[in-house]
């Protein structure tokens, strides 16, 4: 897993041996650990996170606003997703001086029937990087799951043609509801999630998940 454990570390003047001494590990275990080859379980992230004077979400490497960089301005009045601007509005001009229209994608939720979907479409602006995304939607976090990294109400951008990989931000269906989780690893009919908020690991069968699609960016409120 990507991790932020030597930059906290490096920022607070420790050596691996110092790091060790705190944890009551030894210093090849550390090192392992920051080069991700050891498993950072949720036990390591609050044992590291004591010693490093920080929540354990820090260690994760999610202080970026977005997964992907999504940084052409969509207009002068909305700016690229960037995790600390408003939410767009729903409403935009045609053109913006003699810009032309944002790119509008749907914007769904787990409210949403299919039909109401189909028929009474609610479309938001998004990055032009989607252009060529067909299959792209934009989604609002329904819960406090995965905060502090997503705010319940923020709107995130699906793509569903992007391929996943682990150790990223994407949107799953469980009994029929939509949620962000960040993707760990998926084998042998079986997917582990994690979620931030209560901070601990999902392990479920792919025959009741499905890994609907890659977050590429998100709009925080």
């Amino acid at each position: 897993m990507i991790n932020a454990l030597r930059p906290r570390r490096h920022a607070l003047g420790l050596s691996l041996q110092q790091l060790a001494d705190r944890v009551g590990t030894s210093k090849g275990q550390i090192d392992k650990l920051e080069k991700g080859q050891r498993r950072l379980t949720i036990d390591w992230l609050n044992r590291l996170a004591q010693a490093l004077e920080c929540h354990p979400v820090d260690l994760l490497g999610l202080s970026a606003p977005a997964v992907d960089t999504l940084s052409a301005p969509l207009s002068a009045e909305l700016p690229p997703p960037s995790g600390i601007s408003s939410l767009p509005s729903t409403t935009v001009p045609a053109s913006l001086d003699g810009m032309a229209a944002p790119l509008m994608i749907p914007l769904r939720g787990n409210s949403q029937t299919m039909a109401d979907a189909i028929t009474q479409p609610q479309r938001v602006p998004a990055p032009p990087q989607l252009a060529n995304s067909p299959s792209a939607f934009a989604f609002r976090v329904p819960d406090t799951s995965m905060q502090p990294q997503l705010m319940q109400g923020d709107l995130l951008y699906v793509d569903p043609d992007r391929p996943l990989a682990p150790n990223r931000l994407v949107l799953i269906c469980h009994e029929g509801q939509f949620l962000p989780r960040r993707l760990l690893q998926w084998h042998q009919g079986q997917v582990r999630l994690l979620k931030l908020h209560p901070l601990q690991e999902e392990t479920w069968s792919l025959e009741t998940v499905a890994l609907v699609g890659l977050v590429v960016g998100w709009w925080s409120g």
